[in-house]
């Protein structure tokens, strides 16, 4: 079938014509106030943290003989030995410990930074880098033969560790509002990085160091809510709560909060 070509001349001259009605391509700005075609909103967000765990880290363990098999090693019982003046084992005076010793845990507040890149109104990537630190103590009988014929007698040592890092965190925030109040979720991925574990036993004025690791290296997945308050158009608080895997514990919840200044 042959289209007249008057038709197709018609067709190709409103075309033009239309074209030619358009604002100059060349003088728009795409993104701007003016955009026609699309426009994109770009906010930067730098500022500090703050998280907070809202439970206690599990119970670390310590077997006692094991424990035993550490303070007893040649060079350990040597020092041990002069410190205490007799031989010495974990336990109380009826018999040598067959059970183990509970350590309990603190995380400490864990101090950060974060930077947001929002896209749009409603999206934001966000960032962010914190210091953790948790600490275990706990108490052991041991009973100390005196080497100078003395009766034994029983004393409390003392157990502690401490393992401190750092946590990286990448997340995707929606935020359900433009208004002063801005309440948003998030979700994303975090790193625990372990810097330092230490771990030590102390008879009398003696300390013995002990290797343990508490606390293992992980990448796991995260969610949170919360609130962001912006009073000025510069500057914003954040106040929320996440759910994830801390430091020491398994998965629990935490409170975060955090101040930033806006571009």
């Amino acid at each position: 079938m042959h289209i007249p070509v008057s038709l197709l001349t018609g067709l190709l001259a409103f075309c033009v014509s239309g074209l030619m009605a358009q604002s100059p391509w060349d003088r728009i700005n795409l993104t701007g106030q003016e955009a026609k075609v699309i426009r994109i909103t770009t906010c930067y967000a730098i500022g500090i943290q703050g998280h907070f765990a809202l439970n206690r880290p599990d119970d670390l363990l310590v077997d006692g003989p094991v424990l035993q098999a550490e303070l007893t090693t040649p060079e350990n019982f040597e020092k041990l030995f002069e410190t205490l003046g007799g031989e010495f084992f974990v336990g109380e005076f009826t018999g040598p410990v067959t059970q183990e010793f509970t350590l309990k845990g603190r995380l400490q507040p864990m101090p950060g930074v974060f930077a947001g890149f929002r896209m749009g109104k409603r999206m934001e990537w966000q960032t962010g880098i914190s210091l953790f630190r948790v600490n275990w103590s706990g108490t052991f009988p041991y009973t100390v033969t005196p080497a100078d014929g003395q009766p034994p007698y029983t004393n409390e040592g003392k157990l502690t560790a401490t393992s401190e890092g750092v946590i990286a965190d990448l997340a995707l925030a929606a935020y359900f509002s433009e208004s002063a109040f801005q309440p948003f979720i998030r979700a994303g991925i975090r790193g625990q990085f372990v810097v330092e574990q230490r771990s030590s036993a102390q008879l009398g004025t003696t300390s013995i160091s002990r290797f343990t690791s508490p606390v293992q290296q992980t990448f796991q997945p995260f969610g949170g809510i919360g609130c962001r308050f912006r009073p000025t158009p510069r500057f914003a608080i954040d106040l929320g709560a996440n759910f994830s895997r801390l430091p020491g514990m398994n998965w629990r919840p935490s409170a975060v909060l955090g101040s930033a200044a806006l571009f």
